[in-house]
């Protein structure tokens, strides 16, 4: 039998609200998560998906040199699972409501993703589908 596909999705993630002490738990931290209709729609036969961490360089904690083009290195294809529409700011626009200012930290990861596969002449794909 030929070696698996290795996929890569990027992770969703949740950022803990003004006021996470009410939630507790786990919803007081920064979470990247796979959900699982996304992880049944990309397995197939001979698939194997690895969710794909966020590597935010501007963070507290001090990373490796480990970057997100190594994942494109290393895996065959990339699905893209979204979030949060793409902040305004992210296309030089600002928000028409304030309150709501997207998510620049997952806007750069998954275009960080997505050049480095692309870069890598791999196939990329959105989750879109998985959502039906």
């Amino acid at each position: 039998m030929a070696a698996p596909l290795l996929i890569g999705v990027s992770a969703r993630i949740h950022h803990p609200t003004d006021h996470p002490v009410s939630l507790g738990g786990v919803f007081t931290k920064t979470l990247h998560y796979l959900e699982q209709s996304v992880a049944h729609w990309v397995m197939s036969k001979n698939v194997l998906v690895m969710m794909i961490p966020s590597i935010e360089s501007e963070g507290m904690i001090q990373r490796s040199d480990m970057r997100l083009y190594h994942y494109a290195d290393a895996l065959d294809g990339l699905v893209l699972q979204g979030g949060a529409d793409v902040a305004p700011p992210t296309y030089g626009e600002q928000p028409r409501d304030p309150a709501w200012a997207g998510d620049a930290v997952r806007d750069r990861y998954e275009i960080e993703l997505f050049e480095a596969f692309v870069g890598k002449g791999k196939p990329c794909s959105g989750s879109v589908a998985a959502a039906s």
